[in-house]
Protein backbone atom coordinates (compact mmCIF):
# COMPACT_ATOMS: atom_id res chain seq x y z
CA UNK A 1 0.00 0.00 0.00
CA UNK A 2 1.43 3.14 -1.29
CA UNK A 3 -1.12 5.85 -1.03
CA UNK A 4 -4.51 6.61 0.85
CA UNK A 5 -6.45 5.28 -2.33
CA UNK A 6 -4.79 2.07 -2.35
CA UNK A 7 -5.42 2.14 1.23
CA UNK A 8 -9.21 2.90 0.67
CA UNK A 9 -9.43 0.32 -1.67
CA UNK A 10 -7.64 -2.61 0.08
CA UNK A 11 -10.15 -1.94 2.73
CA UNK A 12 -12.56 -1.78 -0.19
CA UNK A 13 -11.59 -5.27 -1.09
CA UNK A 14 -11.63 -6.70 2.58
CA UNK A 15 -14.90 -5.31 3.23
CA UNK A 16 -16.00 -7.01 -0.24
CA UNK A 17 -14.60 -10.22 0.97
CA UNK A 18 -16.54 -9.95 4.15
CA UNK A 19 -19.68 -8.80 1.82
CA UNK A 20 -20.21 -5.62 3.56
CA UNK A 21 -19.61 -3.25 1.04
CA UNK A 22 -21.23 0.34 2.49
CA UNK A 23 -22.42 3.12 0.08
CA UNK A 24 -23.82 6.43 1.35
CA UNK A 25 -25.31 9.70 -0.44
CA UNK A 26 -25.08 13.21 1.16
CA UNK A 27 -26.60 16.23 -0.36
CA UNK A 28 -26.50 19.72 1.51
CA UNK A 29 -26.00 17.98 4.93
CA UNK A 30 -28.71 15.58 4.68
CA UNK A 31 -28.24 12.14 4.29
CA UNK A 32 -30.51 10.66 1.77
CA UNK A 33 -29.61 7.26 0.75
CA UNK A 34 -27.57 4.92 1.93
CA UNK A 35 -27.29 1.11 1.07
CA UNK A 36 -25.91 -2.24 0.99
CA UNK A 37 -24.70 -3.82 -1.93
CA UNK A 38 -24.27 -7.53 -2.25
CA UNK A 39 -24.47 -7.53 2.15
CA UNK A 40 -26.71 -9.74 4.01
CA UNK A 41 -26.31 -6.99 7.09
CA UNK A 42 -27.36 -3.72 5.69
CA UNK A 43 -27.42 -0.96 8.37
CA UNK A 44 -27.35 1.03 6.02
CA UNK A 45 -29.38 0.70 3.46
CA UNK A 46 -32.25 3.21 3.13
CA UNK A 47 -30.44 5.46 5.50
CA UNK A 48 -33.25 8.06 5.31
CA UNK A 49 -31.56 11.44 8.08
CA UNK A 50 -30.49 14.72 8.74
CA UNK A 51 -26.48 15.61 9.88
CA UNK A 52 -25.97 17.80 13.08
CA UNK A 53 -27.42 21.44 14.07
CA UNK A 54 -29.20 19.71 17.26
CA UNK A 55 -31.56 21.25 19.17
CA UNK A 56 -29.95 22.50 22.30
CA UNK A 57 -31.39 23.52 25.92
CA UNK A 58 -30.68 26.72 27.75
CA UNK A 59 -27.44 25.44 28.79
CA UNK A 60 -26.05 24.16 25.84
CA UNK A 61 -26.68 20.39 26.37
CA UNK A 62 -28.32 18.74 23.31
CA UNK A 63 -32.34 18.22 23.88
CA UNK A 64 -32.29 14.70 22.74
CA UNK A 65 -35.84 14.89 23.30
CA UNK A 66 -36.96 17.19 20.98
CA UNK A 67 -34.17 15.92 18.75
CA UNK A 68 -36.12 12.75 18.85
CA UNK A 69 -39.38 14.32 18.45
CA UNK A 70 -38.06 16.17 14.78
CA UNK A 71 -36.67 12.96 13.48
CA UNK A 72 -39.98 10.95 14.42
CA UNK A 73 -41.82 13.45 12.70
CA UNK A 74 -39.30 13.51 9.54
CA UNK A 75 -39.84 9.76 9.54
CA UNK A 76 -35.74 9.87 10.28
CA UNK A 77 -34.10 6.25 10.31
CA UNK A 78 -30.94 7.95 11.23
CA UNK A 79 -29.08 10.60 12.50
CA UNK A 80 -25.38 11.75 12.12
CA UNK A 81 -23.82 12.89 15.58
CA UNK A 82 -21.40 15.56 15.06
CA UNK A 83 -19.03 15.44 17.98
CA UNK A 84 -18.17 19.11 18.17
CA UNK A 85 -20.22 22.35 19.14
CA UNK A 86 -19.76 21.68 22.75
CA UNK A 87 -17.62 19.94 25.34
CA UNK A 88 -20.74 17.86 26.58
CA UNK A 89 -21.53 16.17 23.15
CA UNK A 90 -20.03 12.82 23.54
CA UNK A 91 -22.15 12.64 26.85
CA UNK A 92 -25.29 13.63 25.05
CA UNK A 93 -24.76 11.36 22.64
CA UNK A 94 -24.36 8.29 24.94
CA UNK A 95 -27.96 10.01 26.50
CA UNK A 96 -29.10 9.76 22.85
CA UNK A 97 -28.50 5.94 21.40
CA UNK A 98 -30.80 4.17 23.97
CA UNK A 99 -33.91 7.06 23.17
CA UNK A 100 -32.74 6.41 19.20
CA UNK A 101 -32.85 2.77 19.75
CA UNK A 102 -36.10 2.71 21.07
CA UNK A 103 -37.30 4.54 18.44
CA UNK A 104 -35.45 2.30 15.74
CA UNK A 105 -33.04 5.47 14.47
CA UNK A 106 -29.90 4.55 13.56
CA UNK A 107 -26.95 6.95 14.74
CA UNK A 108 -23.52 8.21 13.22
CA UNK A 109 -20.58 9.48 14.97
CA UNK A 110 -18.89 12.32 12.94
CA UNK A 111 -15.35 13.86 14.31
CA UNK A 112 -13.64 16.74 13.17
CA UNK A 113 -9.93 16.41 11.46
CA UNK A 114 -6.95 18.98 12.26
CA UNK A 115 -8.01 21.14 9.48
CA UNK A 116 -11.41 21.92 11.65
CA UNK A 117 -9.41 21.86 15.47
CA UNK A 118 -7.30 23.58 17.55
CA UNK A 119 -6.13 26.39 16.95
CA UNK A 120 -8.18 28.02 14.98
CA UNK A 121 -11.51 26.00 16.11
CA UNK A 122 -12.73 23.96 19.12
CA UNK A 123 -11.79 20.19 18.90
CA UNK A 124 -13.76 17.40 19.34
CA UNK A 125 -13.91 16.72 23.08
CA UNK A 126 -13.18 14.36 25.11
CA UNK A 127 -10.16 13.07 23.08
CA UNK A 128 -9.72 15.77 21.12
CA UNK A 129 -6.83 15.03 17.55
CA UNK A 130 -6.39 11.57 19.48
CA UNK A 131 -7.71 9.81 16.42
CA UNK A 132 -6.70 6.34 17.62
CA UNK A 133 -8.47 6.93 20.67
CA UNK A 134 -11.77 8.13 19.20
CA UNK A 135 -11.65 4.89 17.44
CA UNK A 136 -11.45 3.02 20.31
CA UNK A 137 -13.76 4.80 22.21
CA UNK A 138 -16.69 5.02 19.32
CA UNK A 139 -16.12 0.91 18.72
CA UNK A 140 -16.59 0.65 22.37
CA UNK A 141 -19.36 2.47 22.19
CA UNK A 142 -21.14 0.77 19.20
CA UNK A 143 -20.34 -3.04 20.61
CA UNK A 144 -22.85 -1.85 24.10
CA UNK A 145 -25.56 0.53 21.50
CA UNK A 146 -26.11 -1.42 18.58
CA UNK A 147 -27.69 1.28 16.73
CA UNK A 148 -24.00 2.84 16.94
CA UNK A 149 -23.70 1.51 13.11
CA UNK A 150 -21.08 3.84 11.81
CA UNK A 151 -18.57 7.11 12.83
CA UNK A 152 -16.98 9.74 10.30
CA UNK A 153 -14.09 12.13 10.13
CA UNK A 154 -15.45 15.29 8.51
CA UNK A 155 -13.14 16.49 5.86
CA UNK A 156 -10.95 13.57 5.29
CA UNK A 157 -9.09 14.20 2.37
CA UNK A 158 -8.13 17.47 3.14
CA UNK A 159 -5.99 15.44 6.40
CA UNK A 160 -3.73 13.25 4.14
CA UNK A 161 -1.02 13.94 6.28
CA UNK A 162 -2.55 12.91 9.60
CA UNK A 163 -4.75 10.29 7.57
CA UNK A 164 -1.62 8.35 6.13
CA UNK A 165 -2.29 4.69 4.53
CA UNK A 166 -0.97 3.40 8.06
CA UNK A 167 -2.81 5.91 10.34
CA UNK A 168 -6.03 4.77 9.25
CA UNK A 169 -5.26 1.09 9.17
CA UNK A 170 -4.17 1.70 12.77
CA UNK A 171 -7.74 3.62 13.47
CA UNK A 172 -9.71 1.04 11.66
CA UNK A 173 -8.30 -1.90 13.97
CA UNK A 174 -8.47 -0.25 17.12
CA UNK A 175 -12.54 0.57 16.06
CA UNK A 176 -13.25 -2.99 15.08
CA UNK A 177 -11.48 -4.75 18.24
CA UNK A 178 -14.96 -4.10 19.94
CA UNK A 179 -16.72 -3.68 16.76
CA UNK A 180 -15.99 -5.44 13.72
CA UNK A 181 -19.29 -4.48 11.94
CA UNK A 182 -19.16 -0.70 12.85
CA UNK A 183 -18.75 0.86 9.27
CA UNK A 184 -16.31 3.99 8.89
CA UNK A 185 -17.58 6.51 6.33
CA UNK A 186 -15.26 9.63 5.72
CA UNK A 187 -16.56 12.71 4.31
CA UNK A 188 -14.88 12.56 1.02
CA UNK A 189 -15.88 15.34 -1.57
CA UNK A 190 -16.48 15.19 -4.98
CA UNK A 191 -13.93 17.34 -5.94
CA UNK A 192 -11.49 15.32 -4.35
CA UNK A 193 -11.39 12.19 -6.50
CA UNK A 194 -8.93 12.80 -8.63
CA UNK A 195 -6.48 10.53 -10.77
CA UNK A 196 -3.95 11.47 -7.54
CA UNK A 197 -6.36 10.40 -5.25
Amino acid sequence: IKSLRDCLVAIGFQIMKQNQIRVFVVARGILIAGFAVNAEESVLRGCRGTYDNEPRLANGRVDCQKLLAELTELRANTYNWLVWHKATDWEDLKIFLPLARKNKINVWVTIVPPTESSPNYADSEPFKQNYLKWAEEIGKLSAQEKNLVAWSIDDFMSNQKTFTPDALGQMLKQAHASNPKLAFVPCIYFRDVTPEF
